[in-house]
């Protein structure tokens, strides 16, 4: 062998040394690329309206109303208003509310009442004298801090007979906001 064919001989050894380091280093590299771990971050949440009330129960205290001031059907107790009171509102453009009870048999504009007392239901209606009807959403412009929605209630005779006694209704207010 000649110098020369041994530096070919030796440049062939270390290239193709210089290979197979190489792809040792590329297997080792790729190794570890499969052994990774990889985990995965889940974020969730909702955005809600801001809205509220200083209280979420109004009370219309109707007293005691003599069954002789109601002398025909439609008859009209006095009339009681409350006040559902915002705390504020942000980030909301409409609030909708729908009022829900048992509805008065004879007269279903109005919400039947219950106890012993008989012969009239209990009509609900907004500032602007409109009743609130049993069910069907209604919508409102959002109310700022301490503004109020006002309601009125009041006896109302359904040619039912009269009995004295209590004279009562519950009904749910559900409230959603846009």
């Amino acid at each position: 062998m000649t110098i020369s064919q041994n530096n070919r001989f030796r440049v062939s050894q270390l290239l193709g040394a210089f290979a197979v380091a190489s792809s040792a280093v590329l297997f080792v590299h790729a190794d570890s690329a499969l052994a990774a771990d990889s985990a995965t971050f889940d974020v969730t949440g909702t955005l809600v309206a801001d809205c509220g009330f200083e209280s979420t129960s109004l009370t219309f205290p109707l007293g005691q109303v003599p069954i002789s001031s109601f002398d025909e059907v439609g008859a009209m107790g006095p009339e009681v208003k409350a006040n559902l009171v915002s705390t504020g509102c942000s980030g909301v453009t409409r609030v909708y509310m729908s009022f829900t009870a048992d509805a008065d048999p004879l007269n279903t504009n109005l919400f039947a009442t219950r106890g012993a007392g008989k012969g009239v239901g209990i009509a609900l209606r907004l500032r602007d004298a409109s009743l609130v009807p049993n069910g069907p959403e209604g919508s409102w412009n959002p109310r700022g801090p301490g503004g109020s929605y006002e309601f009125y209630a009041r006896y109302v005779s359904t040619g039912a007979q009269f009995a004295p006694g209590a004279a009562n209704a519950t009904i749910t207010v559900n409230i959603r906001y846009e």
